[in-house]
């Protein structure tokens, strides 16, 4: 089982109250908010992929793999983003 299967089974919740399937539907902008939120920053794309469902799901899988390694904080970057501390 995947870790978005893991999530979605579980039905959590983004800060923002939106479920992680709503995520793959919502505005790219309202996308990018949660991001902000979720890692606790602004970001910058070192690869900003189409907006379709599945790339939005690789990019939610990858986030919180990244904070799971990093024990529940979001790294400098990783495969997608890189944090914006300025």
């Amino acid at each position: 089982m995947s870790l978005l299967d893991s999530l979605r089974k579980n039905k959590p919740q983004g800060s923002n109250g939106n479920t992680l399937e709503k995520l793959l539907s919502v505005s790219w902008e309202a996308f990018e908010a949660w991001i902000t939120q979720t890692i606790g920053g602004g970001f910058v794309w070192k690869v900003r992929p189409r907006d379709a469902p599945e790339n939005r799901q690789m990019v939610i899988e990858s986030i919180f793999s990244a904070m799971k390694r990093n024990g529940g904080m979001f790294p400098k970057s990783d495969a997608f983003l890189e944090r914006d501390d300025d």
